[in-house]
């Protein structure tokens, strides 16, 4: 069974703290309801709230730098340390 709307936004609230000021402007939610809601104080958000906090998830998904790949040491290199 899939999670609940409201307990996803929750989960990715709670992996984004420090974010939170960014997230609720770009929710066009007041930073106090984010907060009230990602503590369980507001135990039934509206729906229109929480497919915005789910957009501003998907976004952020998307722009979020990817870790850098460790770059190859030249075939010499490898080659001395055999050889």
């Amino acid at each position: 069974m899939a999670k609940r709307l409201d307990a996803q936004m929750r989960e990715f609230l709670e992996g984004e703290r420090g974010e939170w000021p960014r997230i609720a402007e770009a929710a066009d939610v007041s930073y106090s309801w984010l907060t009230k809601f990602a503590i369980g104080q507001i135990p039934r958000p509206g729906y229109a709230a929480l497919v915005r906090l789910q957009e501003v998830q998907r976004q952020r998904k998307r722009i979020k730098p990817r870790k850098a790949k460790p770059t190859p040491a030249p075939a010499e290199a490898k080659e001395a340390a055999h050889g």
